[in-house]
């Protein structure tokens, strides 16, 4: 399926980066680039983890769980992936813009959460619509942490490089 724009977004400082403005062209080979993720904000844990790793996903796992949200187009989808924790509705209304302001205001996202390892599927308008009402999209992160092996792993390597002072 060809893919589109790939974004990768701190919502937290609203930083949006198109990972081809330097020809980087995937999510993992851009932010394993000391100066982006420098330049998007992760931790230098985070940087760390992501220097000792040759693995995509846990690459850009350990991006997405630093907070950053990674987003992919697609040819009938924009594929969004986030780590939920606290403050879910802010992060979601966060998403919500970025995709309508990236991708269009009727886009069709597939929303992965790692932090629960929940999929939903929607239109952008009925998101917004979920949010305005205050009803459920996904489930909050503190009572369903998933068990994930790659993102154990990476908790495993965090905890062991800030044993060793970084």
């Amino acid at each position: 399926m060809p893919m589109g724009a790939g974004l990768w977004h701190n919502p937290q400082t609203e930083f949006v980066v198109n990972v081809d403005e330097d020809g980087s062209g995937t999510h993992d080979a851009w932010i394993a680039k000391p100066l982006n993720a420098e330049r998007i904000g992760l931790s230098e844990l985070a940087q760390k983890v992501i220097s000792e790793s040759n693995d995509i996903d846990e690459i850009r796992m350990t991006a997405i769980w630093e907070g950053l949200v990674r987003t992919r187009e697609y040819k009938n989808h924009v594929s969004v992936t986030i780590a939920a924790r606290k403050d879910l509705k802010n992060l979601l209304r966060k998403v919500y813009n970025l995709v309508r302001d990236y991708y269009g205001e009727f886009s069709y996202i597939i929303l992965h959460d790692i932090a629960t390892r929940t999929e939903v599927r929607i239109f952008l308008p009925d998101l917004n619509k979920k949010l305005e009402t205050d009803q459920p999209i996904l489930p909050e992160a503190e009572t369903e942490m998933t068990q994930d092996q790659r993102l154990l792993n990476i908790f495993e390597k965090m905890k062991r490089i800030k044993n060793a002072k970084l």
